[in-house]
């Protein structure tokens, strides 16, 4: 089997042993994908490859997130409400 686990906001250094409990055996490949606001914690975990991934702007994160779910803003008051943040 494959797996992808994806954790974000990590700002504590965690053990990666504990991550792959479980999943990690010569029949399973498997990533695993970090992302932290902190370069200190993922230089102290030892990470292999870091990417610096910048943030979307507002309006780029608006349009993603009502390309996501935006079929579901069917009330006018909640879209103006979520639009201002």
């Amino acid at each position: 089997m494959k797996y992808l686990i994806l954790l974000d906001e990590i700002c504590h250094i965690i053990d990666p042993d504990k991550i792959i409990m479980g999943i990690h055996n010569n029949q399973n490949d498997f990533k695993v994908v970090i992302a932290s606001r902190y370069h200190r914690v993922c230089y102290d975990m030892g990470l292999h490859e870091l990417s610096l991934v910048e943030g979307l702007s507002p309006d780029d994160a608006w349009n993603m997130f009502q390309a996501t779910v935006g079929h579901l803003l069917s009330f006018p008051q909640l879209n103006q409400s979520l639009r201002r943040g």
